[in-house]
């Protein structure tokens, strides 16, 4: 999934809610958006990405290029380190 992310040129919006995603797939993710320019909209709740995986989402959010909206990282196991990551992406 994350490679087809990274080479996305279409598809907008992605719902991989409770989908067993954890920490790999939290960083290959937010490695692939790093390359992606066109998704608005991610819901990975209910995936256990950890702080891992909010750290290498929060890397993908500081760049210029990204372009979501909307991302929904509900119940992922996320500590307060990870949630720092992300919260300073975001500024």
């Amino acid at each position: 999934m994350a490679q087809a992310l990274s080479i996305n040129r279409t598809l907008v919006r992605l719902n991989l809610s409770g989908n067993c995603v954890a920490a790999e797939g939290g960083v290959q993710l937010g490695e692939a958006l790093t390359r992606n320019n066109v998704l608005t909209e991610l819901s990975l709740a209910h995936n256990s990405i950890g702080d891992e995986g909010a750290f290498s989402l929060a890397e993908a959010l500081k760049l210029p290029t990204n372009a979501l909206a909307m991302l929904d990282i509900g119940y992922n196991q996320i500590g307060a380190r990870g949630a720092k990551a992300l919260a300073g992406a975001l500024r």
